[in-house]
């Protein structure tokens, strides 16, 4: 816009201007023989020095030019507004992106923290499968192949945990540097995927 506005001003009309101030401390002096002035009253008069001239010299113009027509201005200005339409839809473009970039964080964000809480039912339900064959096996009415099974099966339910608890994280902050937010900033999210078990799944009996 600036650019358009610049080209518009070469039309008004171009006023410059010029002063020149000068001032001379000594004036050049010339000699008269006495001989020139003299008169029957004076016939022997003394030479004379004179001096010609002002000690100051002053100069002072002024300019004014119109363009009448000039077509290359006009091109000029079609390119410029050219430009500043591009320029308009570049900044629109960036935004959409970044408005877009910001949805996809906070639906990231969603996601791993439903993940999360699936994988924490996970560990729960698999907590509760050993804790009951712990005691069943005390009992001697678990066969130790079992045990072991449900201990594994909860050793990978605790790494799963782990995991989806990291990326819930790294999402979140993610997130926060999209927004241009403090990292420390506690992130609260008005959205819940509500897709996870509420009821845990019954020990193994």
């Amino acid at each position: 816009q600036n650019e358009t506005k610049k080209l518009g001003s070469k039309n008004l009309p171009q006023i410059t201007g010029t002063a020149d101030l000068r001032y001379w401390t000594t004036l050049q002096t010339n000699i008269l023989p006495g001989s020139a002035l003299a008169t029957p009253a004076f016939p022997y008069p003394q030479d004379r020095a004179i001096q010609f001239g002002l000690p100051y010299n002053n100069n002072i113009g002024v300019n004014l030019k119109q363009n009448i027509y000039d077509p290359s201005n006009q091109a000029d200005r079609k390119i410029s507004r050219l430009n500043t339409e591009t320029q308009k839809l570049l900044l629109e473009e960036s935004v959409t992106n970044t408005k877009l970039v910001i949805a996809q964080a906070y639906c990231n964000v969603l996601l791993t923290q439903e993940k999360h809480a699936m994988s924490k039912t996970n560990w729960q339900r698999n907590k509760l499968n050993f804790t009951y064959a712990k005691e069943k096996s005390d009992n001697k009415n678990l066969i130790k192949s079992d045990l072991d099974r449900a201990a594994l099966d909860l050793q990978n339910a605790e790494i799963s945990l782990q995991k989806d608890s990291s990326n819930m994280e790294l999402s979140k902050y993610y997130l926060l540097n999209q927004l241009g937010m403090n990292l420390d900033k506690k992130l609260v999210l008005t959205d819940k995927l509500d897709v996870a078990e509420k009821d845990p799944i019954p020990a193994l009996e």
